[in-house]
């Protein structure tokens, strides 16, 4: 019912959400290019001392993956208690039989898990 009037407004703003996150992560990829290039020397020096191309190219993705993984956990930890402050307040507001509650899907992708946000 309130979500059919608003559908078109939500799929916008959703766009949105995506187009943004589209330009994060190519910024990342951008940032990322030129660490790597600010490291050439670094690289060359460590294949003429023997190293493999394996094993700078793991040592590469290996320091990626952690600076992801520590991003990801710390937005985890910002967004869980943030999100349950969101729905603490929007419990004012709400006229639900129910009260809002912090759902399976709401932290992760939609789409993925199986459920739809909408």
């Amino acid at each position: 019912m309130l979500v059919k009037e608003v559908e078109g407004a939500l799929f916008l703003l959703w766009g949105g959400a995506v187009f943004v996150l589209l330009i994060g992560g190519l910024n990342i990829a951008n940032l990322a290019l030129a660490r790597w290039s600010g490291r050439s020397k670094e690289l060359a020096t460590r294949l003429a001392l023997g190293a493999g191309r394996a094993q700078v190219s793991r040592q590469l993705i290996l320091e990626n993956v952690l600076v992801a993984g520590a991003g990801g956990i710390v937005g985890v930890l910002l967004t869980t208690p943030l999100l349950r402050q969101t729905i603490a307040e929007a419990a004012d507001f709400c006229t639900a039989a129910e009260p809002p509650a912090i759902q399976p899907g709401m932290t992760s992708c939609p789409g993925f898990d199986g459920t739809r946000s909408l």
